[in-house]
């Protein structure tokens, strides 16, 4: 599975091949660019230097541009200033020489009529606090109430204030041309409002020519955007839960669950969810992180988060190289396959919601999984449901995920079977309960679905035949069935492995098996005419639909009949799997092998289309 990403934020005067190389090899996997603090200039030369290094480092890295969006700051300065507890500071937005030297510029406008008294105001995602006393046409005053040092360019805030700065500007774009140049991976949108900004920036592209746009990475942080976030995600390639300008919208204690929210609701829209700001604060000037900045980090991690940003820790802290090597740790502890850390996760009641979880989350089953819920309705309401091995299966790898493995592994344990059989001997399906002989453990953990777990074969020179084109044949072709319960296989079970054995060992890209009863193709095998004459049938209905070829390119196949229960269903399957995927079993039903489920179920529409086809012309004949 994919681990989430170390996103680090560099600037101008701390960028060289030899601290990308030591960014690179302590654990980061992409760059941030925050446009706020650059000008034109400054950003192409940072991407210049950024993209020579990734030629030479191909999967080094990935970019991402952070735009300024309608964004308010104070600037005038290019030292930190100390503003003490009590002192009163003048900010201005106009350019006037005439004003005292002290004074702040900002872009943020006013006029003397701003009911802006009594605010509060504050400086840097809130670490600086004010409050606006007197407001004139030229400057407003505040009074300092939590003082510091205030960073060049800070960020300014005033509560309860509309803005009406439009979304998107002309630096914006200035930015986005000079990040086009150089290929960036990601643009990411800040104070995004509603839906319209995206559109906003897409139509502002393309009109300019940009047709190939990076993922939009979209910032949620303003209030505006809480309102609508189901909209924004879907949208947006990707999101960035930013905490800082966040937490000046809303109160601090409503991040965490907005966040949880997020994480949510990325997972079920199969969209990436970033963690920014306060990530590693605490290593800005020290090397060891707090124990709570751990915390929050493994469990962002478990609840599904991307990635995390890194932006003051990797631009002005002392420890940088430091804070990216801490975040790996983290990341190599909570995705480790280690059992007793997942189990003092979860409670043993958890486990299967805990599965599940993991399992929808990750790639490329969060996907399929959907996909094939939808199927298995499609065949359930058309009758074409199979009653014994479940009419759509799923072939798990559990190997591909630690997490996915750790927890099936707990799951078997305390089924009570582990003592019988070896976890490493079993492969494990996920079937659609509607048509499954399992369907009365429906109501577990997986919701519509049954998590079933099989012996799988010895493995063993026994016979050689051309079907495996010299490969050894299986011992025994009966796997045993052993979770939920031990019960006996049916045909279509021992067809389902040795089928994906094959499929391993020379289509690998096929991964999917979909089996149903179409009823039109059982009728058929029925007909005497075509008894025993597959092949006669096959050129019959290609010449009754000749667009068959053009969309089933390997044709199809009817396997002879075989009796239920036994291996020769699967003997019959796999003498014609070498040259076609779609195969009728005659008097039986339909089996198809695909790359995914929405292949593998247009197979199946168009087979059923051709045996309507073949059916109406015979009705037609028989007047």
């Amino acid at each position: 599975m994919k681990l989430p990403d170390i996103i680090c934020t560099l600037t101008p005067e701390r960028i060289s091949n030899d601290w990308l190389d030591k960014l690179v090899q302590a654990g980061m996997t992409c760059i941030r660019i925050n446009a706020s603090h650059l000008n034109a200039l400054q950003l192409e030369e940072m991407l210049k230097l950024l993209t020579a290094y990734r030629h030479e480092h191909p999967q080094a890295y990935k970019i991402m541009l952070d735009l300024p969006g309608p964004e308010f700051r104070v600037f005038g300065y290019e030292q930190p200033l100390t503003l003490d507890r009590d002192g009163v500071i003048s900010i201005t937005s106009h350019r006037d020489d005439a004003l005292p030297a002290a004074t702040l510029r900002t872009n943020l406008q006013w006029s003397a009529k701003s009911a802006w008294v009594n605010h509060p105001v504050r400086f840097m995602n809130g670490e600086l606090e004010g409050v606006v006393t007197e407001v004139s046409e030229q400057l407003i005053q505040v009074r300092i109430s939590q003082g510091g040092l205030l960073r060049p360019n800070a960020h300014i805030f005033i509560e309860g204030i509309t803005y009406s700065l439009p979304f998107f500007g002309e630096h914006d774009l200035k930015f986005i041309q000079s990040g086009m140049k150089e290929m960036i991976d990601q643009l990411a949108l800040s104070l995004v409002r509603t839906p319209a900004d995206i559109d906003t920036v897409k139509a502002q592209l393309m009109a300019r020519g940009i047709r190939k746009l990076p993922e939009l990475v979209v910032k949620i942080e303003t209030r505006s955007a809480i309102d609508c976030l189901e909209q924004l995600t879907e949208l947006a390639d990707a999101l960035i839960v930013a905490r800082g300008d966040l937490g000046m919208e809303v109160k601090p204690e409503a991040i965490p669950l907005i966040q949880k929210q997020l994480l949510a609701l990325g997972k079920q829209r199969h969209k990436p969810v970033y963690i920014a700001t306060q990530i590693l604060s605490s290593m800005l000037h020290s090397i060891h992180p707090t124990r709570a900045e751990l915390s929050d980090l493994a469990n962002a991690m478990l609840e599904g988060a991307a990635g995390f940003v890194l932006s003051e820790e990797t631009a002005i802290g002392d420890y940088a190289v430091e804070a990216v090597a801490q975040i790996r740790k983290v990341v190599e502890k909570i995705f480790s396959p280690d059992k007793l850390l997942l189990q003092s996760m979860v409670q043993e009641h958890d486990l299967e919601q805990r599965f599940w979880e993991i399992l929808t989350g990750s790639k490329p089953y969060g996907r399929e999984i959907r996909d094939l819920q939808s199927i298995s309705q499609c065949l359930w309401h058309k009758g074409w449901a199979e009653a014994n091995a479940g009419n759509v299966s799923l072939l798990l790898d559990p190997t591909s995920d630690p997490q996915l493995l750790s927890i099936l592994q707990l799951i078997y344990q305390q089924s009570g079977q582990e003592a019988l059989f070896d976890f490493a001997e079993l492969e494990w399906y996920l079937v659609s309960a509607s048509g499954s002989r399992f369907r009365e453990y429906s109501g577990s953990g997986f919701g519509s679905f049954v998590l079933i777990g099989t012996k799988a074969y010895n493995l063993a020179p026994v016979a050689r035949t051309s079907i495996y084109q010299d490969k050894p044949m299986l011992e025994n072709p009966n796997p045993m069935i052993v979770f939920p319960d031990t019960r006996p296989p049916t045909s279509e079970w021992i067809t389902h492995h040795l089928t994906h054995d094959w499929l391993r060992k020379n289509r690998p890209a096929e991964r999917v098996i979909l089996h149903s009863h179409i009823t039109d193709w059982i009728i058929i095998s029925k007909i005497r005419e075509y008894h025993n004459k597959p092949e006669e049938l096959i050129k019959y209905i290609r010449s009754l639909l000749p667009e068959l070829d053009i969309c089933l390119p390997k044709g199809f196949a009817i396997a002879e009949f075989a009796p239920s229960g036994s291996s020769k269903l699967a003997e019959a399957t796999l003498k014609y799997l070498p040259r076609t995927n779609i195969i009728v079993w005659e008097a039986h039903g339909v089996f198809i092998t695909a790359e995914n489920f929405n292949q593998a179920y247009d197979r199946m529409e168009l087979l059923g289309k051709a045996a309507q086809v073949y059916l109406g012309v015979q009705q037609l004949g028989m007047k």
